[in-house]
């Protein structure tokens, strides 16, 4: 009943898959870059609307404030995804989507329940570049914290650990001092994508193992709260100075309380913040 509205074949897919296969990968996906405007319209089209899609961007840096896009990636099925690359630069470089194409086609493609992994960046960067926004949404980073709050919750290590998946990493085609901008467009759809469909995959999987409680307090407190954190980060927090200044003499009064009770213990006063003094003593 929860996964009722979203694509039951995919979620059929993967509980059959994931289940039954041992020792070796189960994720096989075809990678297919878009680099002419009419096909991508005509893909996003085409998208069922009640289908969930993985989405993830490249950009030119991890600051989303200062970074460009450089493409996009999508996928709604385990079998394939599709890199659209916008502003890849180096010699040579073959034909890309503009930006106000990219634009159009992410009107329509994020329409839909979208999902990614710390997807937080990702609404940062289509705000940013396209002023767009992503409303129906599922991050599969906070998935996994939800599934063990002590373990470790990158992609790679996620799909690594669920699907026996080893995922292509930055460094392997980013040059020291280089950007995304400079990978080859091939190499970037296979980048792009694996990100993408290693997405959907966590989601489903995800889906399938939680309980309906984490589920629930995924999608009525964490996934919204992605959206507070993101206003926190732009326009800070209002904090009470008088409060936070009557603290501070309180604390300072506290400290110098316990220095003296530790003086009058060691027999002299001495730098209690120095390690060295503080080991002699």
């Amino acid at each position: 009943d929860e996964l009722k509205s979203y694509d039951i074949n995919i979620l059929s897919k993967i509980k059959k898959d994931l289940y039954s296969t041992k020792n070796k990968s189960l994720l096989n996906f075809e990678c297919i870059k878009i680099v002419d405007s009419k096909e991508l319209h005509k893909i996003i089209d085409s998208i069922d609307a009640n289908s969930v899609v993985a989405f993830d961007t490249e950009t030119t840096s991890l600051d989303v404030k200062s970074s460009d896009i450089v493409g996009f990636s999508f996928a709604y099925s385990l079998d394939f995804g599709y890199y659209v690359p916008i502003n890849h630069f180096y010699l040579g470089v073959e034909e890309q989507i503009s930006s106000s194409d990219a634009k159009k086609a992410l009107e329509k493609l994020l329409k839909h329940h979208i999902v990614g992994h710390n997807l937080k960046f990702d609404i940062a960067v289509v705000k940013r570049t396209f002023n767009l926004d992503i409303v129906d949404y599922s991050d599969t980073m906070i998935l996994a914290w939800l599934e063990n709050p002590s373990g470790i919750f990158n992609l790679d290590y996620q799909t690594k650990k669920n699907f026996d998946y080893i995922t292509t990493k930055f460094g392997d085609i980013v040059n020291k001092g280089d950007t995304f901008a400079s990978v080859q467009i091939d190499i970037a759809t296979k980048y792009g994508v694996q990100d993408s469909v290693c997405s959907l995959a966590l989601y489903y999987h995800f889906m399938h193992t939680l309980n309906k409680n984490l589920i629930d307090i995924a999608r009525n407190v964490e996934f919204p709260f992605i959206k507070v954190l993101m206003d926190m980060e732009n326009n800070g927090i209002g904090i009470d100075l008088d409060f936070f200044y009557e603290l501070k003499l309180e604390l300072e009064s506290k400290i110098k309380d316990i220095s003296n009770k530790i003086y009058n213990i060691a027999g002299n006063e001495f730098n209690i913040n120095s390690t060295r003094q503080l080991g002699n003593v």
